[in-house]
């Protein structure tokens, strides 16, 4: 409500009222449709793209461009449901109906990433937070993508959001953090580069413990 230097997310063309349901989306939503940069992306007011998890400082301009000449995307250092599958471990923490809304607005807007969807479904790891830096065109496809799949499950959401406890109604960010990965699965032609995540109010020395053990993790893995 205050000005603060930057421009927000209610202006332009926007879905700023649509917040507290879509969290950082709003804000992916209005540089998707507002911005003309031919890289851009999107971090949190506490979380950082880092370089490695033992950086000490938040990825600068010159590391992004770096980073931009040998991949295509880079993403957030995935995160693991460890006990469960995704799914699972959606529906455990949130609204089952709303994965089975998903699968089902996959199958009939998009049926190609339906093996994709199921296949991450089944896995043990997404991208967290809803952060991602790419060319501009990368991302104007994901968004198109994102927003038709987000937009047919509003609006046949079998709770709907009156119901729901202030955290449940974030649905469209909790759903999206899975949809990154499903959406990149099927775009084998991107080279995606994971980096480390680290939010600047929580204790930076555990998330590097955390952050280099889903390192090593990964490394195994391959």
């Amino acid at each position: 409500k205050e000005c603060i230097g930057f421009s927000g997310d209610n202006t332009g063309e926007n879905i700023s009222v649509k917040n507290p349901h879509y969290c950082e989306l709003t804000g992916m939503y209005w540089i998707w449709k507002n911005c003309k940069e031919s890289v851009v992306g999107l971090v949190h007011y506490r979380r950082y793209f880092f370089n490695s998890p033992l950086s000490k400082h938040i990825m600068t301009e010159s590391e992004i461009e770096k980073s931009l000449k040998n991949h295509d995307v880079i993403i957030a250092q995935r995160g693991y449901t460890w006990m469960n599958n995704v799914e699972k471990n959606y529906c455990q923490k949130h609204t089952e109906s709303d994965i089975e809304l998903t699968r089902k607005a996959i199958k009939e807007l998009y049926p190609d990433y339906s093996t994709c969807f199921e296949k991450v479904m089944k896995g043990n790891h997404y991208s967290q937070f809803n952060m991602i830096i790419c060319r501009k065109e990368i991302f104007d496809d994901y968004c198109k993508w994102l927003f038709d799949v987000l937009g047919y499950v509003e609006k046949r959401l079998i709770v709907p959001l009156a119901e729901r406890t202030k955290y449940e109604q974030r649905v469209f960010g909790f759903l999206s953090e899975r949809l990154l990965v499903i959406w990149l699965m099927n775009h084998p032609e991107y080279k995606v580069l994971e980096k480390p995540v680290f939010n600047i109010e929580e204790s930076m020395p555990v998330q590097r413990i955390v952050s280099v053990i889903k390192k090593v993790i990964v490394t195994f893995v391959k």
